[in-house]
């Protein structure tokens, strides 16, 4: 396909070429393709997802992976999936403790978003298994 025919696209399009790219373990190209949709429009808060999903467990990115999770929030501040690759793109970044108080805040705003709480509460218990695992060997 030509470089004119590419411009004509629609964003959905650019969308779909993605995920097909990145189920098809064709990471460089899905990434071409989700920019693609975003510059198409840059308040679609799927491609966002899809690009920061992509950049995240895919390619190892989590920095940037972090910031397209806050720009696909921008687009849908309701958006619970971005919300929670968003504090797990934090975790994998080290920063726990921020992942946290992301978590909790969005809590604070949405109390009916049960799979935020639902993250919180596993870190919550993942960090307790932590402090536990440091005591038992700080005593033996």
């Amino acid at each position: 396909m030509d470089k004119t025919k590419l411009k004509t696209q629609s964003r959905e399009w650019w969308m779909d070429m993605g995920v097909i790219n990145k189920e098809r373990g064709q990471y460089t190209e899905a990434e071409m393709y989700f920019r693609g949709a975003i510059e198409k429009d840059k308040n679609y808060g799927d491609a966002w997802f899809n690009l920061g999903s992509l950049l995240m467990r895919n390619l190892g990115k989590h920095e940037d992976a972090l910031e397209c999770f806050h720009q696909a929030i921008r687009c849908n501040r309701n958006d619970e999936e971005s919300v929670c690759f968003a504090a797990e793109a934090l975790q994998r970044l080290g920063r726990r403790k921020e992942a946290g108080d992301f978590l909790e805040k969005h809590i604070y705003a949405y109390p009916n978003h049960k799979k935020v709480l639902s993250m919180l509460q596993r870190m919550g218990a993942s960090f307790q298994n932590h402090l536990e695992q440091l005591f038992k060997s700080a005593y033996k």
